[in-house]
């Protein structure tokens, strides 16, 4: 619940959890977030900052996503972060 907008979302494999692009707690960006399925708790954020990420894609561990991510420098690229770790790029020299 709140005042903002979900547009993509991905199911882990075991649909406990999914994760969504969302502009929760910045209205000017969408960001990914971990949440329960089930709802009781509150969505966990997986991309905070200032660049925006999108088309979430929870992959067969169910805790990586692979998603794109661009700034204000760089277009859409491919990135993919496991667990709590950071983003990296997939691909960094292909554009």
């Amino acid at each position: 619940p709140g005042a903002f907008e979900v547009d993509d979302v991905s199911y882990a494999p075991d649909g406990r959890t999914a994760v969504v692009s969302s502009n929760q707690d910045d209205i000017d960006r969408r960001h990914l977030w971990r949440v329960t399925t089930a709802g009781g708790a509150p969505p966990v954020a997986l991309t905070p900052g200032r660049g925006l990420e999108w088309n979430p894609a929870v992959l067969a561990d169910g805790t990586s996503v692979a998603f794109v991510k661009a700034d204000a420098r760089r277009p859409g690229q491919p990135a993919v972060i496991s667990g709590s770790g950071a983003p990296r790029d997939l691909a960094p020299g292909a554009i």
